[in-house]
């Protein structure tokens, strides 16, 4: 009798001690890793520096938080600011050198210009799952969904677009992209465009955007599929319609512009660009239709 109570108290004891060790390596060491490993693997890939306040990490409900993530250029100018990272892991692909998050959540997402405003802020950003492939060093994203989104883009007086640098020399080719970005979904987005090369300032802005940008895969087709709606040119009002795939050998697109009530004398310095005349007065209406598919186009129009 003596000897089971000894040995169920010491098995009490090692579960006890097991578990202990298990606690603090997930709330306390974890959360440094974690810390460690993705800012380096950053500055390893890029010339940017990845700074996050706080991770914090819970063992039993796999539930990881980013605080504070901060990316910047060598020079410390700020580039992308994330307040807060919500994400489960999932460690079933761990043995395959393939790290799981599911149910990535970021909120309050800002892009900073080299001028120090923002070209895109988002309340909520969510990726169904992230599969980081630590062999290769790249992640692939499933279903991204940008809520309520906003973008804004300047040209200014020399001709040059308010956009960072590493924004510009993104990788195009998704074979050789460190991240993989399958399915966008855009809710309720709006952007504005401002031009500032002419006398008054040109702005297109758009009201609602709601669309699908999907590539299955990194050697597979790119479908957008967008609907635009909003003001141009500060008088008038304009929608687009358009669903877009690129594919190879034939592309295949379809396009349905709307325009009401368009001033023309706005657009008279790109007018003058293209023809050298210029537009002294006048309003402008279309409808637009155009389809190209298998290599041929077909195309209706009505202007007023």
């Amino acid at each position: 009798m003596n000897l089971h109570r000894i040995f169920f108290s010491r098995f009490i004891v090692l579960i006890l001690i097991g578990v202990s060790l298990y606690s603090v390596s997930g709330f306390l060491l974890a959360p440094r890793l974690v810390k460690n490993w993705i800012e380096a693997t950053v500055a390893e890939h890029s010339e940017k520096r990845l700074r996050v306040q706080e991770v914090t990490f819970n063992p039993y409900t796999f539930l990881l938080t980013l605080t504070d993530a901060l990316l910047h250029e060598a020079d410390d100018g700020r580039l992308l600011t994330i307040p807060a990272v919500v994400t489960r892991v999932d460690l079933t692909k761990i043995v395959a050198r393939t790290l799981v998050f599911r149910d990535v959540e970021l909120r309050d997402v800002a892009m900073t210009t080299p001028a120090g405003g923002h070209i895109f802020v988002a309340p909520r950003l969510h990726a169904s799952s992230i599969e980081f492939d630590m062999s290769r060093q790249a992640a692939t994203v499933a279903e991204l969904r940008l809520e309520k989104p906003r973008f804004r883009i300047v040209h200014d007086p020399t001709g040059r677009l308010d956009l960072p640098g590493w924004l510009v020399r993104l990788a195009i080719d998704p074979a050789t992209a460190m991240i993989t970005i399958r399915s966008t979904e855009i809710a309720d987005a709006r952007a504005s465009y401002v031009d500032r090369r002419t006398t008054p300032n040109v702005l297109l802005e758009s009201e609602s955007i709601n669309g699908t940008i999907v590539r299955l895969d990194a050697g597979s087709a790119m479908t957008v599929d967008l609907d635009f709606k909003g003001r141009l040119l500060e008088s008038g009002s304009g929608t687009i319609v358009t669903r877009w795939r690129a594919s190879s050998p034939h592309n295949a697109a379809h396009v349905e512009l709307t325009l009401n009530d368009l001033n023309l004398a706005i657009i008279s310095p790109y007018v003058r660009e293209l023809t050298g005349h210029g537009i002294r007065a006048g309003r402008l209406d279309l409808a637009l239709r155009y389809d190209y598919n298998e290599g041929k186009p077909a195309t209706e129009s009505r202007v007023t």
